[in-house]
């Protein structure tokens, strides 16, 4: 299922997603996956947009800019 826009924003906003990007951050420590440089925002994957898979931390990655 797409999520529209708004519920993005709202989901963006939650506990639940603040406590996947903190999880991501420890897992990946502090360090982008790619490059191995100081990370900078947890990436999804898998679009942000599929409900199923927002907050799931095996789509979610720490990146550099």
């Amino acid at each position: 299922m797409i999520i529209p826009e708004f519920e993005l924003v709202q989901l963006s906003d939650s506990q639940r997603w603040t406590r996947a990007k903190d999880f991501v951050w420890i897992r990946d420590k502090g360090h982008c996956r790619k490059c191995g440089k100081r990370g900078a925002i947890v990436h999804h994957i898998i679009r942000r947009e599929i409900k199923e898979f927002f907050f799931e931390t095996d789509n979610l990655v720490l990146l550099c800019f």
